[in-house]
C-alpha cells in the first residue's frame, strides 16, 4: 500500500526519499492526506501506483471529517514508473486546495499520466488552485495531463465534484495518448484550466474534451500545431 502517508498533519516535509515499489498494485509513494504545509522534494520516484498523491479523505469518512489538504508544493524531484507523477484524488472528499508542482522530471514509458485529478459523485470534493509549472517529461505512456469525474464507480451518486482554477505552465513533454484529456459533467464543468508556454510533441490525439469551460492554450505547440486560444466543449 501507500509508503509515506501523514495524515491530519501540518508542517510535513520528505526530502531526499527513495520510493521505490514498482510492482505493487496501490504503492503509491508519497499520499498526504488531509494536511496542510506539505514539502516534498529532492526525491526519487518508482511505483506500482502514483508517485504523489494528494488526498482528503474517502466517502462518509471524508465528509464526516470534513477537512481539505492545502498548501502542498512538490519540488525537484524525479518520478519514472507510476499511475500519475503528480496527482490528486481519488480520495478528495475534504478538497484540496494551494498545490504547487515545478522543477520535477517525469519520464517513463510506465509513467501513465504527469499531472492526474481523478474523483467521482461518490468521492465528491472541491479541487482549486492548482500550479503544475516547469516540469520535463521527456517520455510519457498515456495522458501528459488527465482530469476525469469517471473514477472507478463513476456517477454513482449526488456529491458532485468540482475541479477548477488548473494552470500549467513551461511544460514539454514526448510520447503518450493525449495531450489534454479532461472530462467533467454538464452539471460541473471542469472549469478555468490554462495551458502556456509548453509543448507536446508526438502526441497520439491532441486533446479529448467533455464539459470543459474555459479551457485558455496561451503559446502551446501540439504535434508541431500552434495554439492560442479559448475553448469551451460541450458546456
Amino acid at each position: 500500500m501507500w509508503m509515506i502517508h501523514p495524515v491530519l498533519s501540518e508542517n510535513v516535509t520528505v526530502d531526499n526519499v527513495n520510493l521505490d515499489s514498482p510492482n505493487g498494485p496501490n504503492s503509491d509513494g508519497v499520499v498526504p492526506e488531509p494536511s496542510r504545509n506539505v514539502v516534498i522534494r529532492n526525491s526519487r520516484f518508482n511505483n506500482g501506483d502514483d508517485c504523489t498523491a494528494i488526498k482528503s479523505g474517502r466517502n462518509a469518512d471524508g465528509k464526516r471529517i470534513d477537512v481539505p489538504s492545502e498548501n502542498v508544493l512538490v519540488h525537484d524531484n524525479h518520478m519514472r514508473s507510476g499511475h500519475g507523477g503528480g496527482t490528486i484524488g481519488s480520495e478528495m472528499t475534504g478538497g484540496v486546495r494551494d498545490v504547487v508542482a515545478e522543477n520535477n522530471t517525469m519520464s517513463s514509458p510506465n509513467l501513465d499520466r504527469a499531472p492526474r485529478v481523478k474523483t467521482n459523485p461518490v468521492r465528491g470534493g472541491v479541487v482549486e488552485h492548482v500550479y503544475f509549472r516547469s516540469n520535463d517529461v521527456p517520455e510519457i505512456g498515456g495522458e501528459v495531463i488527465r482530469v476525469s469525474f469517471q473514477y472507478e464507480e463513476g456517477d454513482a451518486d449526488a456529491h458532485t465534484p468540482a475541479v477548477r482554477d488548473i494552470n500549467l505552465s513551461d511544460v514539454h513533454s514526448v510520447g503518450g495518448d493525449f495531450a489534454l484529456y479532461l472530462k467533467g459533467y454538464e452539471r460541473s464543468p471542469i472549469s478555468d484550466v490554462t495551458v502556456s508556454e509548453s509543448g507536446f510533441s508526438d502526441v497520439g490525439t491532441p486533446m479529448e474534451l467533455e464539459h470543459v469551460e474555459n479551457l485558455r492554450l496561451d503559446d502551446v505547440d501540439i504535434n508541431g500545431e500552434h495554439y492560442d486560444e479559448t475553448v469551451n466543449e460541450g458546456v
